[in-house]
């Protein structure tokens, strides 16, 4: 066994572990704070929350008589790592589903945050490529590089840390959104069980609120990390792109110009869109 690979092996042990269970905690935690009667009674009505059915003699017999026995902490383990991998997958593919998305223009974003004598530099020093598709070029020249030169390479590996910031935030605005619905459905819960509408109706308001918080902040944080990765590409294109000065000194292009003026006039280049009217006509055209 190679030993150095073990701190490699426990840090991707650990990042696949700590998402699904905090997603299982917040789901049991709401699912209490909400309808606590309701899922206690439900708990007390399931066979195996009796902890006497596991010391029945019979049932003990029974599996040692097929091996069973011996396999119990495995078929344990094998239960809990897939719990944890439904709770995962189920949170993201759900809030995946839900109304509610983050769209953003890369290129309008590049536009923003890249000074115009940089646009020109780049443009003219890429085979004098249109501006528009500097950042196309840029990117597609640093995914020529290999996995263990993007590790290395500082400015390089600048851009994979803000991604990965960036699609753990995306990841965190996606789950809210299930957590969302999950406070619907334990609300609607508590009040079939209870029959009374005002404790639930509190508890649910006081839940969405705190939810819609972090649902801000994931946000907030997801276009930070997008614009930082923007820094970060630019960074990159000025360290690894050997750049010819007397070509960035040159007049500043009509397509430049043009390209500036165009993304100018819509000043955000990102937009939170609650429902997609495209898709529902779609789906009406589609199947109609």
């Amino acid at each position: 066994m190679d030993v150095s690979q073990l701190p490699g092996a426990i840090h991707q042990l650990w990042d696949f572990l700590w998402p699904p269970i905090v997603k299982l905690f917040l789901l049991a935690l709401i699912g209490y704070f909400i309808a606590r009667e309701a899922f206690i009674s439900i708990f007390r009505r399931l066979p195996f929350s009796s902890p006497a059915l596991l010391q029945e003699r019979a049932a003990q017999k029974t599996l040692e008589a097929y091996g069973l026995a011996k396999l119990l902490p495995l078929f344990s383990l094998f239960c809990i790592v897939f719990i944890l991998y439904i709770s995962q997958t189920a949170v993201i593919s759900v809030g995946q589903l839900l109304p509610g998305t983050i769209t953003y223009q890369p290129d309008k974003l590049f536009s923003k945050h890249t000074e115009p004598e940089t646009i020109a530099c780049l443009s003219a020093n890429l085979s004098k490529i249109p501006a528009e598709h500097v950042r196309s070029a840029i990117v597609a020249k640093l995914n020529q590089y290999t996995e263990e030169q993007k590790r290395n390479l500082q400015v390089l590996s600048n851009i994979e840390t803000w991604k990965k910031h960036g699609d753990s935030a995306y990841l965190g605005f996606v789950s809210v959104k299930s957590f969302m619905v999950w406070s619907v459905l334990c609300a609607f819960l508590a009040i079939i069980y209870t029959k009374r509408l005002g404790k639930p109706l509190i508890r649910l308001t006081l839940c969405l609120l705190v939810l819609v918080m972090f649902g801000f902040l994931f946000m907030a944080n997801f276009l930070y990390a997008l614009e930082q990765q923007e820094y970060a590409l630019e960074s990159a294109a000025r360290v690894l792109f050997p750049l010819d000065q007397s070509l960035c000194n040159s007049t500043r292009s009509p397509g430049l110009t043009e390209y500036l003026e165009r993304n100018s006039r819509d000043k955000s280049w990102w937009h939170f869109q609650l429902w997609d009217s495209h898709y529902f006509r779609w789906v009406l055209n589609t199947f109609s």
